[in-house]
């Protein structure tokens, strides 16, 4: 869940006079870029790494919204 509010978040703070978004987006990044690093460690393929990262975001999106949802009822 706080993947997906993390997610929610940027563009907001985008658009705030406080500047915590680009602590947020830098945080991103730095997962990002451990996820295709690890995949690439455990594969060896830069094509199998460049698709992990999509299906991480697909994957934390969705457990966030499952999580919310249940939360909320």
């Amino acid at each position: 869940a706080f993947f997906l509010l993390g997610l929610v978040t940027i563009p907001i703070l985008w658009f705030s006079i406080f500047s915590g978004a680009y602590l947020v987006s830098l945080l991103y990044g730095i997962y990002v870029l451990m996820v295709a690093v690890d995949c690439y460690i455990n594969t060896r393929s830069w094509q199998v790494a460049w698709l992990s990262i999509p299906s991480v975001f697909v994957q934390m999106i969705g457990y966030g919204f499952g999580f919310l949802k249940a939360w909320i009822k």
